[in-house]
C-alpha cells in the first residue's frame, strides 16, 4: 500500500507539470518504475488469480485443478509481459508527451508496402512442367498421449481423457474420438508413410497432449523426441522437414521469443538429423530455416507462428515483427527469385486462422502476394481440419496462393486420424493432386491391423481440372450456390466424423465460402458480415500496433 500511495502521488506531480522537461521527464520515469515495482510483486495478484480460477471453475466445466493449473500457468507471464510493456517508464513517458526522448513511431504499413511491391516483376515465366510427378506427404497435430490406455474412461470430465486412474470405460485400443491417441496410432500412419515411396515428408507441429495445465518443458520436450525417433525409424533416408506448433510450447501458446532456447535448442538437435549446420542455426536463433529440397530448384521456408500467436503473451511486450522473421522471410523469398527457385511454406498457424495477429497476417500476406509466382502453396495444421484458405492480391483481390491445412493424426475432438499425400511435377514442383488417407476409428477398434484408408483424391473426388488458386477460388464460388457441391466438401472438413453436418442452408454456405474463400482472419470477418470476435478484439488492442524506438 505504501508503494501504491507513493505512485499516486508522483502520478499527480507529473501530471501536474505542464511543461516538457528533465524535472516532468524524470518524475515520470519515478512514476512508472514504482507502477512497475507494484506490478512486479506477485502478491499483488494473488486475490484477482484466485478470481479467476474461480470464475474459469464456475463457468466451465473443467473443474478447479484444471482450472487452478492453466491460470497459474499464464497469469505472471501475461502480467509481467503487458507491465514490460505499458508500465515501460520511456515508452509511457514518450507516448504522454512528459518526455522527448527516446522516441516512439507507430509502423507505416502503407509505406512497407511501397517497398516491398516496389521491384515486383510486371511479368513471370511459368515454370516448364515435366509431365512427370511424384509425391510427399504431411503429417501434422499428432497429440500422442504415452499415458493413453484402452478400455479407460474416455468421458471424465476433463479435457484429457482415456488414462487408467481416470477409471474404467470405453476407450478403444487405436483411439477414441474423445482423447487424444495412442502413441501406436501415429507410429501405425508413420510407418504406412514410409511404404509410400516418398521423395519428402513435412512434419507440421503438435505432439504432446492437451493436459496443458499439467505440462512442463522437460514433459512436452519428451513427446518431441517421441515424434523425432518415430520419424527417424521409418525415415532414416527421407528428409523430413519440421516446424513445431503452439502446444510445443510450455506453457501451451507461449513463446518467448528472446528466451526460447531451453525448446529451440533440443529440437535443432532432434530435426539436424535430416538438416545441416546453417539450418540449425537458425532453428536455435530463431525456430526457422531455409532448405534446398536435394540440390533441386525447390526452396523449403519454415516459419516459426508463434509470432503470430494471439495467445502468445510474451508478444504482449513488443509485438513488432519478433525476432525480425518477417523481414528474414522477406529476404528468403528475394533471394529464391534471384536464383529462380520455387517456393514451398511450411507453418503449423495459417495466416487465415483468427488465431493469428492481424498486423503480422497482413504483413505475411503482402510477401505472400508479391513472390506469388514463386511460393507454389503454403502446408499448414493447427484446426485439426481438413480445408484450406485462399491467400488473395493486396490491390487487386485475385486470388494468389493456397494455405492448404491438413487434418490431425489425434482425434481430439471427434476425428478421424488421417495424413496427405501431395503429388507434384517433378520440374516445376506445381502441385498435381492431393491423396488423403484416413483412419476409420470405430471401425479400425475393431481390427488388429488397420490401415489408413484413401479417403479421396482431391481432383477427382470434386472433379476438378487443377489446384491453382483461381479454380480453386471458382469452386468455392460455385459451393456458394450449390448444397450439394458444398456437403460433398463437408464429407471431408470434419474427416468423416460425428461433427459432420446433415445440411448446409444459404446462410450456413456464405459463412463457410467466406472462410474459404479468403486469406486473412479480418477478411473472413469481413465477407461474413461479422466484426471480429470480443476475444480476438481485447487481444489485438492489447497486443497494440506495430512501434519502432528512435533512440
Amino acid at each position: 500500500m505504501k508503494k501504491l500511495g507513493l505512485f499516486l502521488v508522483v502520478l499527480g506531480l507529473s501530471l501536474g507539470t505542464n511543461q516538457k522537461n528533465s524535472i516532468s521527464c524524470s518524475i515520470c520515469h519515478d512514476m512508472f518504475n514504482v507502477a512497475q515495482s507494484v506490478a512486479d510483486n506477485k502478491d499483488t495478484w494473488v486475490i484477482p488469480i484466485e478470481m479467476a480460477i474461480a470464475g474459469c471453475t464456475a463457468a466451465s466445466s473443467l473443474g478447479y485443478e484444471v482450472c487452478k493449473g492453466a491460470v497459474n500457468e499464464m497469469a505472471y507471464i501475461a502480467l509481467d509481459s503487458l507491465s514490460d510493456h505499458y508500465l515501460d517508464p520511456e515508452y509511457m513517458c514518450y507516448t504522454l508527451d512528459m518526455c522527448t526522448s527516446p522516441s516512439y513511431y507507430n509502423a507505416n504499413f502503407t509505406n512497407w508496402l511501397t517497398k516491398v511491391f516496389q521491384d515486383k516483376p510486371s511479368s513471370t515465366q511459368q515454370p516448364v512442367s515435366s509431365g512427370e510427378t511424384f509425391l510427399f506427404g504431411q503429417m501434422t497435430d499428432m497429440h500422442i498421449d504415452m499415458f493413453y490406455q484402452e478400455g479407460s474412461n474416455a468421458d471424465c470430465g476433463i479435457p484429457e481423457c482415456c488414462r487408467e486412474w481416470l477409471g474404467k470405460g470405453n476407450a478403444g485400443y487405436w483411439g477414441d474420438y474423445n482423447c487424444d491417441i495412442p502413441i501406436r496410432t501415429f507410429e501405425l500412419g508413420v510407418k504406412q508413410m514410409s511404404e509410400l515411396n516418398l521423395d519428402f515428408v513435412m512434419w507440421t507441429g503438435d505432439v504432446p497432449p492437451h493436459d496443458v495445465w499439467n505440462q512442463s518443458q522437460t514433459y512436452n520436450l519428451q513427446y518431441q523426441k517421441i515424434a523425432s525417433d518415430v520419424f527417424k525409424k521409418h525415415f532414416p533416408e527421407t528428409p523430413v522437414y519440421t516446424v513445431f506448433g503452439n502446444h510445443a510450447c510450455y506453457p501451451v501458446n507461449v513463446y518467448d521469443p528472446d528466451n526460447a532456447g531451453w525448446l529451440l535448442d533440443p529440437i535443432s538437435e532432434m530435426w539436424g538429423y535430416w538438416l545441416p549446420e546453417s539450418a540449425k542455426e537458425t532453428i536455435r536463433a530463431m525456430g526457422t530455416y531455409s532448405i534446398q529440397h536435394k540440390n533441386t530448384n525447390l526452396r523449403i521456408l519454415a516459419i516459426n507462428t508463434q509470432v503470430c500467436n494471439n495467445l502468445n503473451f510474451y508478444l504482449f511486450k513488443n509485438v513488432t515483427d519478433p525476432n525480425g522473421q518477417l523481414e528474414w522471410i522477406w529476404n528468403e523469398l528475394a533471394g529464391a527469385e534471384a536464383r529462380g527457385e520455387q517456393v514451398y511454406i511450411l507453418g503449423h498457424i495459417p495466416m487465415g486462422d483468427s488465431d493469428c495477429l492481424n498486423q503480422w497476417a497482413e504483413r505475411f500476406n503482402a510477401l505472400v502476394d508479391r513472390y506469388s509466382h514463386i511460393i507454389l502453396a503454403q502446408y499448414y495444421g493447427h484446426t485439426h481440419k481438413d480445408h484450406f484458405f485462399i491467400n488473395r492480391g493486396v490491390h487487386d483481390n485475385k486470388p494468389k496462393s493456397i494455405q492448404w491445412v491438413s487434418p490431425s493424426v489425434t482425434t481430439y475432438t471427434n476425428k478421424n486420424p488421417s495424413f496427405r499425400v501431395f503429388e507434384a511435377d517433378t520440374s516445376s514442383f506445381v502441385l498435381k493432386n492431393i491423396h488423403q488417407y484416413r483412419l476409420n476409428i470405430p471401425q479400425a477398434n475393431k481390427q488388429t491391423s488397420p490401415k489408413y484408408e484413401l479417403a479421396y483424391s482431391f481432383l477427382e473426388y470434386y472433379n476438378l481440372q487443377n489446384l491453382a488458386p483461381e479454380t480453386i477460388a471458382n469452386w468455392v464460388e460455385e459451393m456458394k450456390h450449390s448444397e450439394e457441391k458444398i456437403m460433398k466438401w463437408y464429407q471431408n472438413y470434419q474427416t468423416g466424423g460425428p461433427d459432420t453436418p446433415k445440411g448446409c442452408n444459404e446462410a450456413c454456405r456464405n459463412q463457410t465460402t467466406c472462410m474459404l474463400g479468403n486469406g486473412l482472419a479480418s477478411a473472413v470477418a469481413e465477407c461474413k458480415g461479422a466484426k471480429a470476435s470480443l476475444l480476438n478484439t481485447f487481444l489485438e488492442a492489447l497486443f497494440g500496433k506495430w512501434t519502432y524506438k528512435r533512440n
